[in-house]
């Protein structure tokens, strides 16, 4: 969607409010990387995402609650790996520290999607706030197994913050999306928006990988999105 890139072209910009001065956004600071980077077309993160995942590993599960069905793989490049990671719970901590509720758990935030924009760049799209718990008035949704004794508590203010964005190009910048606001509403479907917010991963370009992660996993796990035979 030319929207969807567009919003992305002002992220990686700096910039978080739209053509009205409307906000849609909140960078977050992230602490300088150990190992650096870069999601520039051709860049050993778009290829590793894309071709260079090894062996297959169980991620947990909890009872019947099951967070990712598919085949779990590790990324070989484990430096690269680790530097991923390092960014996410980077996202998810400095997200905390600007007042947003978003902590590394199975019922808040343990996955994201990979995507490539349309000029060739990299992103993450993480979702927060996977689970709420069910409640009769403020979230009368059952969402399965893996909501059972969740303690987070439906807000709206909460759930329209839930989706943040992680750029590599031309250095790493993460932001906190506001669904709520016309830019980003706009990029969310009808059905996905309130209650659940959901921005989907293939309105923000091509769906590359998934990655899951929780605090007690040294690494994360990866699922390719996609088709076998495809051009990286």
């Amino acid at each position: 969607l030319p929207a969807a890139e567009d919003m992305l072209l002002r992220l990686e910009r700096g910039k978080v409010y739209d053509d009205e001065e409307r906000r849609f956004a909140y960078e977050l600071p992230l602490p300088k990387l150990t190992v650096p980077i870069q999601g520039s077309p051709g860049s050993p993160l778009a290829v590793a995402v894309c071709s260079q995942l090894g062996p297959s590993w169980e991620f947990p599960s909890f009872g019947k609650c099951h967070l990712v069905t598919q085949e779990v793989k590790s990324l070989i490049d484990t430096d690269l790996d680790a530097a991923l990671r390092e960014v996410i719970f980077n996202t998810a901590a400095a997200a905390r520290a600007e007042g947003f509720h978003v902590q590394v758990s199975r019922h808040d935030l343990f996955h994201g999607h990979f995507f490539r924009r349309k000029n060739g760049e990299v992103g993450i799209l993480l979702h927060a706030c996977e689970y709420p718990c069910r409640n009769d008035d403020a979230f009368p949704v059952n969402l399965g197994f893996c909501q059972s004794d969740s303690c987070i508590q439906y807000a709206d203010e909460v759930m329209q913050h839930r989706n943040l964005v992680i750029l590599f190009s031309p250095y790493v910048r993460a932001f906190v999306l506001d669904a709520e606001s016309d830019c980003i509403k706009a990029l969310i479907p009808e059905y996905a928006r309130k209650p659940m917010y959901t921005l989907y991963e293939d309105t923000l370009g091509e769906p590359l990988a998934d990655v899951y992660f929780l605090p007690e996993q040294p690494k994360l796990g990866w699922v390719s999105r996609r088709l076998r035979g495809s051009r990286v």
